[in-house]
């Protein structure tokens, strides 16, 4: 069972792209998604629903979508 679950998405982003730059996207250049779950269940579980959440996820996937090199790290509260 999981009694709890803490997400934080942090980014990097060439501004150049925002002030017009056509040789940068205006795109993060990667995003990093930390995942802390509160649970009794096994680490296979865990990344089982890790799985699932990034393949329902609307953001990760728009995210993904557009290129965007994405760095996920699911850990296991104590």
């Amino acid at each position: 069972m999981m009694s709890s679950f803490a997400s934080s998405w942090s980014g990097e982003l060439d501004t150049r792209g925002l002030m017009g730059d056509p040789e940068v996207r205006t795109y993060f250049q990667k995003v990093e998604i930390t995942a802390e779950v509160k649970t009794n269940e096994t680490d296979e579980r865990i990344r089982q629903l890790q799985e699932t959440t990034d393949r329902r996820c609307p953001l990760f996937n728009t995210i993904k979508a557009a290129d965007v090199e994405i760095v996920t790290t699911w850990t296991k509260a104590a």
